[in-house]
């Protein structure tokens, strides 16, 4: 593992952040959710989860450095201790996982989604059959399938080992100086017959997501507004901080991943080159997106925000005493 930048830096340290943030919250969900949230806690750890995978995969393990103009990183994560032992699909192969743990992170969005819809639905039975055994099953092999042709592509598009010299030979040398003996590069060639395919995908793929999310977002709100009469007071602000929470999770996706991809798609698309301050910023969003779920969850669901506050407050009583202790036990 070696650190090129000080932006480097920062982003491993900001995943240390984020995935220790992620494991807290994954137990707070667990041993602190109200008896209500039994079922949609199985929901909110499987997206946690895999807000632990991207993360690792993309702050630990690759720590892209990019070399814009070209569609290329310096891997300066744990990968470039791998590499020499399992040689460069291992990078090839996490840059995979990267895609299709970001893949899921948005499917998994709108299957919360969908299980808020069925939960609130005036006909009960919508949320039995949502909750059998062949509809979980069926919803998982979709939701699944939806992220291995998101990832798949991406094995092809990689640049193999013998044709990086001639994918570098495209650009101007004085982009690659940043790469020093010994380190791990790799590249996406898009000019691969792949690449219009898998972008023309994703734009589809992103629209459905943003329609779903919208339809499923305003019929939630709808059904929790006509029958607000039919839950206590606690139990009606703890469904409408859930439903709040999925809707600005709508937008995060829209920020930090979407609008970051579509802007690369078109550049690639207009042939208009980036310069490697764009690509930073970019690769800075997409690791900061996993942490906005966890901390939006942790801030807006009230026995959350409780328990975290009383926890850090413990915290802070312990080392106010141990301070005051200290000094008249020297003395």
């Amino acid at each position: 593992m070696h650190l090129h930048h000080t932006i480097d830096a920062f982003l491993f340290a900001y995943t240390v952040f984020s995935v220790t943030t992620q494991v807290y919250t994954f137990f707070v969900v667990i041993f602190k959710s109200p008896a209500f949230m039994k079922e949609y806690r199985y929901f909110l750890c499987t997206f946690i989860f895999w807000d632990i995978i991207f993360n690792v995969s993309v702050g630990f393990f690759i720590l892209p450095t990019p070399l814009f103009p070209s569609y290329g990183v310096i891997v300066s994560g744990f990968i470039e201790n791998l590499e020499p032992y399992f040689g460069s699909n291992v990078t090839r192969a996490f840059i995979c996982i990267a895609f299709w743990s970001g893949a899921d992170l948005i499917q998994l969005q709108d299957f919360c989604l969908i299980y808020r819809f069925t939960a609130l639905h005036p006909n009960r039975n919508v949320r039995k059959w949502f909750m059998s055994w062949p509809s979980m099953i069926a919803f998982h092999i979709v939701g699944y399938g939806i992220c291995f042709a998101a990832c798949v592509p991406i094995w092809f598009i990689v640049v193999d080992e013998s044709e990086k010299l001639s994918y570098m030979a495209m650009f101007d040398s004085s982009i690659f100086l940043d790469i020093e003996p010994g380190n791990v590069f790799t590249f996406l060639n898009e000019n691969s017959s792949i690449v219009p395919y898998y972008c023309s995908c994703l734009f589809v793929g992103f629209g459905f997501h943003l329609i779903v999310s919208v339809t499923l977002s305003t019929n939630i709100i709808r059904y929790l507004s006509h029958n607000a009469d039919k839950f206590s007071t606690k139990v009606y602000r703890m469904h409408r901080q859930l439903t709040i929470i999925l809707i600005v999770q709508i937008f995060t996706p829209l920020m930090f991943m979407i609008i970051p991809i579509c802007i690369l798609v078109m550049t690639t698309y207009l042939e208009i080159p980036l310069s490697n301050t764009l690509g930073h910023i970019g690769i800075l969003l997409i690791t900061i997106y996993p942490s906005t779920n966890t901390i939006i969850t942790i801030v807006c669901v009230t026995p959350y925000r409780k328990f975290t506050t009383n926890w850090m407050k413990a915290l802070f009583s312990l080392a106010t005493i141990r301070n005051h202790v200290a000094p008249s036990t020297n003395s």
